[in-house]
């Protein structure tokens, strides 16, 4: 469905993503993951189009069900091959246009006729658990957890292949993050969509995706079944990130912390990126850039 070759993000002269290479097949949740900065939402935005205009895609390719998503397809297939969940809906949806209306429009760029496109506007409020009559309020009327809503139903009014979530509960209360994500997850089922779920929130993706990508620097560092990289993490960082997680039960004192600080793209030390930071670091580390072999991108696993 979705493939990704040697993808490379350059701004100013940077590199942001550097080398990044996934896929994700029809039906299945992929998530993305790692600290804030490490280049998950710029991956997602090149993938989809919506690089801001201080960044471009420098190198590598990305692929939907077998064509490449070049420039020019991605303007006639973004809402509908592709829909796209944003962190902010307070600044995604229009604060002068009616939800309904709102949602409405995506079909009709894509040529719905008017009166069906209002139609299936209310038919997707009441899939993603928002009485019809809410069609005719203004995005300010509705709580942050129904904005996102709405802003699902939009992403999958219809029925795209690929579904991009990012950071789709940021802002959200605990029990508000569990509806957005019990209404996203319902509509993948309902789309049978390829999707990449972008997170810091491991214990959301935990519970949603099958399998994960873990990002460190703006580059891959480990890929896998959730299983496998929650439950049995191979780099470095992956494994410091379990370790971090807050656990019922633990009792006092200070939570597990990775030390030092993720480089800023422009000042990223050779070889491996993390290599500052990591416990078991080899002088190759400092070296040379490890390449993702067998779901892991460390010379000390891969050399042990």
């Amino acid at each position: 469905m979705l493939e990704v070759k040697d993808l490379a993000v350059t701004a100013g002269g940077v590199r942001i993503v550097d080398g990044v290479s996934f896929e994700v097949r029809p039906g299945e949740v992929l998530g993305m993951v790692g600290e804030s900065g490490s280049g998950k939402t710029m991956t997602m935005l090149a993938v989809a189009g919506l690089l801001p205009a201080t960044a471009r895609i420098t190198a590598g390719t990305a692929t939907l069900s077998g064509a490449e998503l070049t420039a020019s397809r991605l303007e006639r297939i973004r809402g509908r091959q592709i829909g796209f969940v944003f962190q902010d809906p307070a600044t995604s949806l229009n604060p002068l246009m009616r939800v309904g209306t709102q949602i409405a429009e995506v079909l009709r760029i894509h040529g719905v006729g008017r009166a069906a496109a209002m139609q299936r506007a209310v038919e997707l409020l009441e899939q993603v658990g928002i009485g019809p009559e809410r069609a005719k309020v203004y995005p300010h009327e509705l709580s942050g957890g129904m904005r996102q809503r709405i802003v699902i139903a939009m992403a999958i009014a219809l029925r795209p292949a690929l579904l991009i979530a990012d950071e789709p509960t940021t802002a959200l209360d605990v029990t508000v993050q569990e509806q957005v994500m019990r209404v996203l997850r319902a509509a993948q089922r309902e789309t049978g969509a390829a999707t990449v779920l972008v997170s810091h929130d491991l214990g959301l993706v935990s519970e949603a995706a099958h399998r994960i990508a873990v990002m460190y620097s703006g580059r891959l560092v480990e890929t896998g079944t959730a299983d496998q990289v929650l439950g049995s993490p191979r780099h470095p960082y992956s494994a410091a990130l379990m370790r971090s997680r807050p656990r019922i039960g633990a009792g006092r004192g200070p939570l597990p912390v990775i030390p030092g600080h993720p480089p800023a793209p422009k000042s990223r030390p050779p070889g491996c990126a993390f290599h500052p930071r990591c416990p078991v670091a080899l002088a190759r580390c400092a070296q040379e850039v490890p390449p993702l072999a067998g779901g892991v991108a460390c010379w000390a696993v891969q050399d042990g």
